[in-house]
């Protein structure tokens, strides 16, 4: 009779019978256990990355994801980065939230959300200057006693968009609300979000009567944003507000939002820190749209 392990080892030797007949040519020892212990990671439902194989490099990790691209894919793109094996359900599936946690009526509503374009909104920036502060100090602006930041509000011509800044020594943190009108994470959204910060380098140009050292709109630091879908029907009934701390996704939110014009609709978001340029992000944007 064999025992658990032995069973358990018998069912992932044979799991794994299928990825290796989908790769080309032979597979080294080194391989065949890396796709092991790949696929033990998959299977307690995580997905896995460099930090769960001590024993390689990071460029021999990345030689062996390239090497098995066509049965791996990622499952959280971020540093580092969370893959699983084709096939295999991991934490951040669409299984995430399910029937069982919040009754059939809600599992519903969330999949019709999952339905609509994906947006952005709470974005987040940050860049540098070695002298828009002492600019600003010069023209009588106040800054705060505890930590030296100078608040500006820039005016935008758009409905249900505000945009701060808080200016430091030698850093500008900018804070762009659009809860009520989120930009869509597509082509269209990134006309949008360019023509805000070209609004935003603007203002602070004439504000330092164009002395402040500023680097170009390109080169700013996406930080923050949360990155969700909006259902389109409005939500009867009691609101409801569900969180989840995901290991690879981070935190989760489903819940009722209200809307200027009181209707009460779904939201799902996901708290998300890129830390991209606004280059790369803006890309990210029109690959996304392509993609999907």
């Amino acid at each position: 009779m064999k025992t658990t392990k032995n069973r358990h080892e018998s069912e992932i030797n044979e799991s794994l019978t299928h990825y290796i007949n989908s790769i080309s040519g032979t597979i080294t020892e080194r391989e065949y256990n890396f796709l092991k212990k790949a696929y033990a990671i998959n299977n307690e439902q995580h997905s896995f990355s460099v930090g769960d194989f001590p024993y390689l490099s990071k460029g021999s990790f990345r030689q062996l994801i390239h090497r098995f691209r066509p049965i791996i894919e990622v499952v959280t793109k971020s540093r580092p980065c969370f893959y699983k094996l084709v096939g295999t359900n991991v934490s951040g599936d669409s299984h995430k939230i399910t029937k069982r946690v919040m009754g059939e009526g809600m599992f519903e509503i969330l999949q019709r959300v999952r339905e609509q374009p994906a947006s952005i909104h709470d974005i987040k920036l940050m860049f540098k200057s070695s002298n828009l502060h002492q600019i600003l100090l010069q023209n009588g602006s106040k800054p705060d006693s505890s930590n030296k930041g100078i608040k500006v509000r820039i005016p935008v011509f758009h409905k249900n968009i505000t945009i701060t800044c808080t200016v430091y020594p030698e850093t500008i943190q900018m804070d762009i609300g659009c809860s009520y009108k989120p930009i869509v994470y597509d082509i269209s959204g990134v006309t949008l979000l360019s023509s805000f910060l070209g609004e935003v380098f603007l203002f602070l140009k004439l504000c330092s009567s164009s002395e402040s050292n500023i680097p170009e709109v390109n080169n700013w630091k996406i930080t923050h944003y949360h990155f969700g879908k909006d259902g389109k029907e409005t939500c009867s009934g009691n609101r409801f507000h569900y969180t989840y701390e995901e290991m690879t996704e981070g935190l989760v939110r489903f819940y009722t939002k209200i809307m200027p014009d009181g209707r009460t609709i779904p939201r799902f978001e996901q708290i998300q820190t890129p830390h991209n340029t606004l280059d790369e992000e803006l890309e990210n944007m029109m690959m996304h749209q392509i993609k999907n």
